[in-house]
């Protein structure tokens, strides 16, 4: 299951602990990998979610 190899981060917990959010004048908010990401690895996960 994908939720099983999927680590977060408590800054910004949708995405993997490989990947820091960052901010400056340039750029703006953006987000940066720390470490190597592999093919397929998943990088964000949003759990969905419904009312009515």
């Amino acid at each position: 299951m994908i939720m099983d190899s999927f680590v977060s981060k408590t800054q910004f917990p949708s995405a993997s602990s490989k990947l820091t959010l960052m901010e400056n004048s340039s750029k703006g908010r953006h987000v940066i990998a720390t470490e190597d990401l592999s093919i397929g690895e998943v990088i964000f996960l949003v759990e969905t979610f419904c009312f009515s």
